[in-house]
């Protein structure tokens, strides 16, 4: 995995799945560029200004340090090549962009499905690994807001 700088991936913190997805993913990045954020919060609010208030929960998205925003399948690409064992994926991201959109939009659309599957114990998990990354509410990843 070649050296990448963080990006932050705003998530729905009012969704089952969404939080287990992204402790998962969570998980794999030894290296900790992925920051996570909850759209909800007022620094997700802040990353994504320049999204309309309707749109915002949508899908996932991931903002880089210097403001450029990916969403949805567009995303994979860059949480990919930051995850351990994904290289594969961000790989072949570029060309098959449609298969990931496709992908990712099958997904989505289910979620509230998927929210089903998550127990008690997989929702603490997640809860956790995702409180041990997340950034202070009073504070902001230095190399995102600077």
């Amino acid at each position: 995995m070649p050296d990448q700088p963080p990006v932050s991936v705003l998530y729905d913190a009012d969704c089952d799945f969404c939080r287990w997805s992204v402790s998962k993913l969570l998980e794999r990045d030894r290296q900790g560029l992925l920051l996570p954020v909850s759209i909800q919060s007022a620094q997700g609010q802040t990353l994504l200004s320049s999204i309309p208030q309707e749109r915002r929960l949508d899908s996932a998205h991931c903002v880089a340090s210097n403001g450029e925003i990916r969403s949805g399948g567009q995303a994979v690409e860059w949480i990919a090549s930051r995850t351990d064992g994904l290289g594969f994926a961000a790989r072949i991201s570029p060309a098959v962009p449609w298969l990931l959109t496709a992908g990712y939009g099958l997904v989505a659309g289910n979620r509230s499905l998927f929210s089903r599957w998550m127990t008690p114990s997989r929702l603490a998990v997640a809860n956790r690994v995702i409180a041990q990354r997340e950034a202070p509410p009073e504070s902001d990843p230095p190399s995102l807001l600077t």
